[in-house]
């Protein structure tokens, strides 16, 4: 993860689900999570979720919500929801974009003229969900990520969000030449140049990545990667992310993996 400087760190929200210990009222007979009991709970946890926690000395507001059937060893899940009220959002004027070079199911990419290792994705409003807008759409985004980079994912580094005019976009690494990885799933493996994209090491990667998915339990909403020409994969536009069986994430890695497997065997057998 890159250096965060304080106005490139956006306002975080992040919603998680517990166990806490339970008081019951002897009066009324009802259970519930005391405040003072959730605050500590959550806040070990969350110092290892995002960097954000780690990188920022303010602690995030925290709102209990309602808590689920207390189990017999007296606990019960309890949803947490927590925010990081950011400093603001990088402003850039149109004098600091530079060329369109992406174009995704939701965001446009641009290039940074004056950052040239650095570009921007724009969210399109038009592109997201109806009760969704551009802002919390990329906190999501950029809080996924953060959790997935904490958990040892290789993912797309990201620098904050930006302002383009009303636009919202995520400010993030440039990576030359990268490749989306459903593109290449999608074609066979046939668009992309030989030598490149489909190499052992994307292969390691896939494994690693793997590996990880069943070590930690995650789950990816909308898995995909951004490949470099080298192999090597970055995880990139996560709509979210949950603790629970990831066979299905894996599925996609193996799918992706074969193709790499394929190439490589047909380019040693010529």
């Amino acid at each position: 993860m890159p250096p965060l400087g304080n106005k490139s760190i956006p306002s975080v929200s992040v919603h998680l689900d517990i166990n806490v210990a339970v008081e019951r009222n002897a009066e009324t007979g009802s259970t519930a999570a005391p405040p003072h009991v959730a605050r500590h709970a959550v806040r070990g946890p969350l110092s290892a979720l995002t960097p954000y926690a780690q990188k920022r000395r303010d602690r995030p507001s925290i709102a209990t919500g309602e808590g689920q059937e207390v189990d017999k060893e007296g606990y019960m899940t309890l949803t947490v929801s927590l925010h990081w009220r950011g400093p603001g959002i990088q402003s850039l004027s149109k004098k600091d974009v530079g060329p369109l070079i992406g174009k995704g199911s939701q965001k446009d990419v641009y290039k940074l003229k004056d950052d040239p290792a650095s570009c921007v994705a724009v969210i399109r409003p038009d592109a997201i969900g109806r009760f969704d807008t551009p802002l919390s759409h990329a906190q999501r985004e950029v809080s996924a990520l953060s959790a997935l980079h904490t958990r040892g994912f290789r993912t797309v580094q990201i620098h904050g969000l930006a302002r383009l005019g009303e636009q919202v976009g995520i400010k993030q690494r440039y990576l030359d030449g990268a490749q989306n990885s459903s593109d290449i799933v999608a074609s066979g493996g046939i668009t992309v140049p030989e030598g490149q994209y489909l190499t052992h090491r994307m292969v390691d990667d896939c494994d690693s990545t793997i590996a990880t998915l069943r070590k930690t339990n995650t789950v990816v909403e909308d898995l995909q990667f951004l490949i470099e020409p080298s192999g090597d994969m970055h995880i990139s536009d996560p709509r979210a992310i949950a603790v629970g069986n990831p066979e299905k994430n894996v599925g996609t890695v193996k799918e992706l993996r074969g193709v790499a497997l394929a190439t490589l065997l047909s380019s040693d057998d010529e």
